[in-house]
C-alpha cells in the first residue's frame, strides 16, 4: 500500500484537488492512473470518441477544439499543467465533446472515469475543488463569447495577447503558442485581420514581434485596448 500511495504523494505535479484526498483514496487513485507522454502536435482525445478516462496534464500546453459545420475547427481555450481534460464529457454524455491537441510535449495521467466519479462522490472537498474549476471555466467561456460578439478586432487581439501573458505564461515575453490562423480561430476572425492587428500593435510599439517571439512593451496600453474594445 505504501508504494501505491507514494506514487501520487511524490508526484510534483499533484493537483490541488488531489491533495484533499484521504490516504485510502490516494491509494485508489494510484491504482487507476496510467502515465503517458504525448508528442507536440498529437491529438490524443478526439471529439466523438467514447469517454473512458479523465486526463490530467502534469506538464505541457494543450488546445481544446470542436469541429463544427463545414469541418471547421474552433479553438475554445488553451490548457496548461494542472488541468483536467474531458470533464464536460464526464457529466454530459458518454463521448468527448472536444478534441485535445498537444501544443508542446506533454506529461499526462490517464485516470479511469469510474474511479474519478467515485472519488468525487466520496470526498466533498475533492469534488468542490473540481467544481470550482469547472465553474470558473464556464464563466471564462461565456466572457469570451461576449467579447467576440461586442469587441472589434483590436480588442479581441489584445484579449488574446493578455490571455497568453497573464493566464498561460505569467510573463510579458513569450513565444506565441498558436499560429496566426489559430489565433484568428481562437478570437473569431480571419487570419488576415488578426495578422494586421498584430502588425499594427508592433508598428505602434505596443508589442515587439519577431516571427513567433513576442514581448509586450506597453502593457497598460494593451489593457486599455482590451477594455475599450
Amino acid at each position: 500500500m505504501d508504494n501505491e500511495l507514494q506514487y501520487c504523494l511524490k508526484c510534483k505535479a499533484i493537483s490541488v484537488a488531489c491533495k484533499k484526498l484521504k490516504k485510502e483514496e490516494l491509494v485508489e487513485l494510484s491504482k487507476s492512473c496510467i502515465d503517458g507522454e504525448i508528442k507536440k502536435g498529437e491529438t490524443f482525445l478526439r471529439q466523438g470518441s467514447i469517454t473512458s478516462y479523465v486526463v490530467y496534464v502534469k506538464t505541457g500546453l494543450v488546445k481544446e477544439t470542436m469541429t463544427g459545420l463545414g469541418e471547421q475547427d474552433q479553438i475554445f481555450k488553451l490548457l496548461k499543467d494542472g488541468s483536467y481534460l474531458g470533464m464536460s464529457s464526464l457529466f454530459s454524455g458518454s463521448v468527448h465533446h472536444f478534441s485535445y491537441t498537444a501544443l508542446s510535449d506533454l506529461s499526462i495521467c490517464y485516470i479511469e472515469q469510474n474511479t474519478f466519479e467515485r472519488l468525487m462522490k466520496k470526498n466533498g472537498e475533492f469534488a468542490y475543488d473540481i467544481m470550482v474549476t469547472l465553474c470558473k471555466d464556464n464563466v471564462k467561456g461565456s466572457l469570451k463569447l461576449l467579447n467576440q460578439s461586442q469587441k472589434k478586432i483590436y480588442g479581441r487581439v489584445a484579449d488574446a495577447l493578455l490571455y497568453f501573458s497573464d493566464v498561460i505564461f505569467n510573463k510579458k515575453k513569450f513565444k506565441l503558442p498558436l499560429s496566426r490562423k489559430e489565433i484568428a480561430n481562437l478570437i473569431g476572425t480571419s487570419r488576415e485581420s488578426a495578422s494586421r492587428a498584430l502588425q499594427k500593435f508592433n508598428n505602434e510599439g505596443i508589442i515587439k514581434l519577431d516571427k513567433n517571439k513576442l514581448k509586450i512593451l506597453k502593457y497598460k496600453q494593451l489593457k486599455n485596448i482590451s477594455r475599450t474594445g
